[in-house]
């Protein structure tokens, strides 16, 4: 077997274990925003396009609950409508929801 062979299998199987860890986790970085999103939609959420292309917004009947930084992978919540400023990490769909509700 090659060098490249094997740094190839080896850069695979890296990549691999990467992809299972962060899964575990619930998050990864190849989340798919648009299922976030659809998923959210499903669920009554509002997921208004505000001009920010790696945030997505949430609202319910018209007020803001929280936004999900899709490049950070994190996200906040808005309790009643406000603003905390505090960073949760992405863990998954299921947590953001059970923040937010």
């Amino acid at each position: 077997m090659k060098k490249s062979e094997l740094r190839q299998i080896i850069r695979e199987e890296i990549s691999k274990v990467n992809e299972s860890y962060a899964s575990s986790f619930g998050g990864s970085r190849n989340v798919d925003w648009e299922m976030v999103r659809d998923t959210l939609n499903r669920e009554g959420y509002d997921t208004p396009f505000k001009g920010i292309w790696d945030q997505i917004m949430v609202e319910k009947n018209g007020v803001r609950v929280g936004k999900i930084d899709k490049s950070g992978n994190h996200y906040f919540v808005y309790p009643n409508g406000i603003y905390n400023n505090t960073p949760y990490k992405w863990m998954g769909l299921d947590g953001f929801l059970k923040q937010i509700d």
